[in-house]
């Protein structure tokens, strides 16, 4: 797997050569699981349903973080190249 590299500002860069960085293996698969999780509900006008809910569960007067939690895992779990998740900190 290959994936666009990301700085610290989740901004694409270009590399040495003047290319846009690419990152692979593990490194692409980090950055896919990481936009993935940035990506929120609606976000995404092509499919509404992808995304990670954050209005309706974390910023709001009363955070249900058991369901933002349920959906983040859910989310990575659905990538064919994840095949468990042995720890979760948040």
């Amino acid at each position: 797997m290959k994936s666009f590299a990301s700085d610290i500002d989740n901004d694409i860069y270009l590399d040495s050569y003047g290319d846009i960085a690419i990152v692979d293996g593990a490194d692409a698969e980090a950055q896919v699981i990481k936009n993935i999780l940035r990506l929120q509900q609606y976000e995404y006008s092509y499919d509404l349903s992808r995304g990670i809910d954050y209005l309706g569960n974390v910023l709001t007067d009363s955070p249900n973080l058991v369901a933002w939690q349920s959906q983040m895992l859910d989310t990575i779990k659905k990538l064919s190249f994840v095949q468990q998740i042995t720890r979760w900190v948040y």
